[in-house]
């Protein structure tokens, strides 16, 4: 399938990180250079000059998402703090950018970046964005005074504590979306108090994406709050996969829209009618 020459033409114009000296460029992006190089020189480009196509590559790299480019949405800017999310709409089969937050007219909407790495410090946050992107992150969350960089980052360090913690059960007891069985109430009772600190703290941190939340906190929780309640037939877990199952139709109804399917899903698993 061909693009369009408009479509061409607009990719050929997105944001370039690697037309920087390439003395400013990053190990990483060095390294990706080198061998997307070797890998060109190995390759039929009877349609294309070399230059163009490395030039292609290097767009890709800067601007792609995990399934592709897309061309407007692509031109968003980054923030830790970011005022929209983007999310892959599997209805529509299209990449969609949701607002998250009421967002005044003339205001610019951003994008986070390392949306899947959102809780990092600022200092980590920096770092990768540096090397990713070549450019020092200058947004409200970086630009905060240092006691309020100190009170964020010692949160984002207690989060990311309980994401390995989360994470090194999960292994121990062979956990798969969340559907672990653990070897004792108290142990259950422990990972799930463990996921609602997560919860408490990305709510309390406001940088961590609704995706991540949903995804990665309450869907975890869910899984393993319903699981043990049809294993045991305890009360509190059934309460508990209701109260997180409602927080995460909450978050998809903001990302996905009221009748998008995956909204719908969260909307049955908390016991709300379908819409």
């Amino acid at each position: 399938m061909q693009m369009k020459q408009t479509d061409k033409d607009s990719f050929m114009k997105l944001f370039n990180k690697f037309s920087d000296d390439e003395r400013l460029l990053s190990v990483t992006s060095l390294k990706y250079m080198e061998h997307m190089k070797n890998a060109l020189e190995n390759m039929d480009l009877s349609d294309i000059s070399m230059e163009e196509a490395i030039a292609v590559c290097q767009i890709v790299n800067t601007n792609a998402f995990d399934n592709g480019v897309c061309l407007n949405i692509s031109r968003f800017k980054h923030s830790c703090l970011a005022n929209a999310e983007y999310v892959w709409n599997d209805d529509l089969e299209t990449r969609d950018v949701r607002a998250i937050k009421n967002i005044k007219e003339g205001e610019e909407i951003c994008l986070n970046y390392q949306a899947t790495s959102s809780y990092l410090t600022r200092a980590e946050r920096q770092k990768n964005i540096l090397e990713g992107f070549h450019f020092s992150c200058q947004c409200v969350a970086c630009e905060l005074t240092e006691t309020e960089i100190n009170q964020l980052d010692m949160k984002c360090l207690r989060y990311e504590e309980l994401v390995n913690k989360v994470n090194m059960y999960k292994r121990m007891y062979g956990g798969n979306q969340g559907k672990a069985r653990f070897e004792s109430l108290t142990l259950t009772d422990e990972v799930i108090d463990s996921l609602n600190k997560m919860y408490k703290l990305a709510r309390d941190m406001k940088i961590v994406t609704r995706l991540t939340i949903i995804q990665d906190i309450l869907k975890c929780v869910y899984f393993i709050s319903l699981y043990q309640f049809q294993e045991t037939g305890v009360k509190h877990f059934y309460e508990d996969s209701k109260i997180f199952a409602s927080g995460a139709s909450k978050l998809a109804k903001i990302l996905f829209g009221e009748t998008n399917s995956y909204t719908q899903v969260w909307n049955e698993r908390s016991g709300k009618s379908s819409q």
